[in-house]
């Protein structure tokens, strides 16, 4: 296992004791009376932050892979699928297509080009024209 190394502050409190911060590890902060006391908290604390930051990893990791990934779409397939989600062709603009909601008032700009839509011009034009991956996915 590769092992690491933490810079530990003390600080000397004026009414006794010691205060010990782990500079890079937010949250990882600690108090003891004296140095043998203030090193067992530090020793705890800092298990429980780098416990509560493998948990969040791990939260993340598991919402990430709940997501649906986005299909590879092509322009015309995309512009049919946001009418069924209630967009309207709006107007052209060289090669982009502009989509307007009547209800929302969001606008999707939409790239009209051969090939299939990058997946992150996509997500941003889900994201910009308000409608939610899932939502994407279920029409």
């Amino acid at each position: 296992m590769k092992q690491r190394s933490y810079t530990l502050i003390f600080k000397p409190e004026p009414e006794g004791g010691f205060t010990v911060i782990v500079p890079t590890l937010p949250g990882c902060v600690t108090y003891g009376k004296n140095l043998e006391e203030v090193l067992k908290n530090i020793k705890s604390q800092f298990h429980q932050t780098i416990r509560f930051f493998i948990q969040q990893l791990t939260f993340k990791i598991l919402v990430k892979s709940l997501m649906p990934k986005l299909p590879s779409i092509t322009p015309r397939r995309l512009i049919k699928k946001l009418g069924k989600l209630g967009f309207i062709e709006d107007h052209t603009s060289g090669s982009h297509i502009i989509m307007y909601h009547p209800q929302t008032g969001k606008r999707a700009v939409i790239p009209y080009h051969l090939s299939d839509i990058p997946k992150g011009t996509l997500h941003s034009i889900l994201k910009e024209s308000g409608i939610g991956v899932n939502e994407f996915a279920k029409k």
